[in-house]
């Protein structure tokens, strides 16, 4: 139902963003492993909303790759971030965008943190 979805959204953008502050505020691995955990989840319930779609969310991907790369798991993030940028493209939202590409620039260059 509409409801059940509008709250799957809430709830998947809830925990993209709280994965993304604890990129922001933590070198903890045990931590950051557990953002790791939420950003998949936030990924799960974004897709479960567009069933049979294979939609992703690209400030999703931005994310789980940005908590790969902290977690020195460098390659794996760039792969994951590039899929953004695919998934961005299709999106065509400006400001995220550039953002997305910066950071795939930065990350490859190991510049980003």
């Amino acid at each position: 139902t509409t409801s059940r979805r509008v709250q799957s959204d809430r709830e998947s953008m809830q925990l993209n963003n709280f994965a993304y502050d604890i990129y922001k505020m933590s070198n903890d691995t045990s931590i950051l492993q557990s953002a790791i955990a939420w950003s998949q989840r936030s990924m799960d319930l974004w897709k479960a909303n567009f069933p049979g779609s294979n939609l992703e969310n690209p400030a999703y991907l931005d994310t789980y790759a940005h908590l790969l790369y902290k977690m020195g798991r460098k390659d794996e993030a760039i792969t994951w971030l590039e899929k953004a940028v695919e998934v961005q493209n299709k999106f065509k939202m400006p400001i995220l965008d550039s953002d997305i590409k910066k950071n795939l620039e930065l990350m490859k260059a190991g510049k980003i943190y």
